[in-house]
């Protein structure tokens, strides 16, 4: 996989973020910003008092440009095929929107809805910008966000707001976080969400947790995870594969892992448009294997994703009953740090017939792209 993010510091007039893949780019820099601030990784920012910071300080994928405009931090961070971008307002009174100057070399950027998409001459999709949300420090959730792009004498802008009444509500507890993420495409071997019933039209890609549980009618959520199998080996080979996710916090979970039956895109999918799934030949219930991590015998499945009998629509994560709206899970996805990605783990064996032995390969599915300052 040929991309590269980098998080720029020099000049005044430089771009603070370079995206680049293969002989595409895509960079930005904040409107009235402090362009000259340097960036950091957010490993050596002190303590702050709030959940993000205590979790951001522990990415060692992330940087942080402190304070480009008074109370605010613009958080950088590479979570698979993606660069997630989070706009930090740590008080209130702050501004509603953000422009940032964009620079594009082999790609334009074209509106389609809510979604900014950067093509290249051939009209092939390269670098996206999903629906944006918002989230403050209890948990508040928005999709009250919207996302512009603007021609101004020339130059191109993209022009992040958000509502005031989301801003200025008294419930809103700072810090506030926005939270745009360029996706590169076709970059990720792993895709994940959840869908939650209480907030049906919701997704949440870009999120570094994963849901399960609760009530049926009320507050059901559900993971859906799909993993790019390996080409070159046959469904034969296959002694042993492992689903293994590692809880984050809440509940025990009794969770098994059951075959989705058609197609969906984790940037796009919903509780109200969630694929189908098959009830018969779930895996086992997941157990627990070292400290919060669990895992769940998915052979069977993955034997028949690779023979041809089914298509890899990928897994459904789900407690069996769904009747108690207090027995949520919170996992980590592929957005979270490593180690805390879910794996695929597949042993297979290879025959070699020159020395008539057997080998053991496994694969462990799961990557990211790196990140430079």
């Amino acid at each position: 996989m040929n991309t590269r993010f980098h998080a720029l510091s020099q000049a005044p007039d430089a771009f603070s973020v370079l995206i680049q893949k293969e002989n595409y780019s895509l960079s930005y820099k904040l409107i009235g910003g402090n362009n000259k601030l340097s960036v950091q990784q957010t490993q050596f920012l002190s303590d702050r008092n709030s959940e993000y910071y205590r979790e951001i300080i522990q990415d060692n994928r992330a940087v942080v440009y402190q304070d480009p405009i008074e109370n605010v931090d613009i958080v950088y961070s590479v979570r698979g095929g993606e660069v997630k971008e989070d706009i930090v307002l740590k008080t209130r009174g702050q501004q509603k929107s953000f422009d940032f100057a964009v620079n594009c070399e082999g790609v334009s950027p074209f509106q389609e809805e809510k979604d900014i998409v950067f093509r290249d001459t051939n009209g092939k999709e390269v670098f996206r910008i999903g629906k944006l949300y918002v989230i403050d420090a209890d948990g508040k959730y928005s999709e009250e966000v919207s996302t512009e792009l603007v021609n101004e004498n020339g130059n191109t802008i993209i022009r992040i707001a958000v509502s005031e009444e989301y801003l200025f509500a008294d419930d809103t507890v700072y810090p506030v976080v926005i939270d745009p993420t360029i996706t590169v495409t076709g970059a990720s071997t792993t895709f994940d969400t959840c869908v939650d019933e209480q907030y049906p039209s919701s997704n949440y890609y870009s999120s570094q947790n994963l849901w399960t549980g609760g009530q049926t009618g009320n507050n059901t959520m559900r993971t859906y995870i799909k993993f790019t199998l390996p080409t070159g080996i046959s469904a034969s080979s296959v002694t042993f594969a492992n689903l293994k996710l590692k809880r984050n916090q809440n509940a025990v979970p009794g969770v098994k892992a059951y075959r989705v039956t058609s197609s969906w895109s984790s940037s796009t999918v919903t509780w109200n448009n969630k694929p189908s799934y098959s009830t018969s030949g779930p895996t086992g219930a997941c157990t627990s294997f070292s400290g919060d991590w669990y895992q769940m015998d998915a052979t069977s499945l993955v034997k028949q994703w690779l023979n041809g009998t089914y298509t890899n629509y990928g897994f459904l994560l789900k407690e069996p009953t769904e009747t108690n709206s207090n027995q949520k899970t919170r996992w980590y996805s592929s957005d979270a740090p490593s180690p805390n990605k879910p794996e695929l783990v597949i042993r297979y064996g290879i025959a070699l017939l020159l020395n008539k032995k057997r080998y053991l390969m496994v694969i462990v599915i799961g990557m990211m792209i790196g990140i430079m300052i």
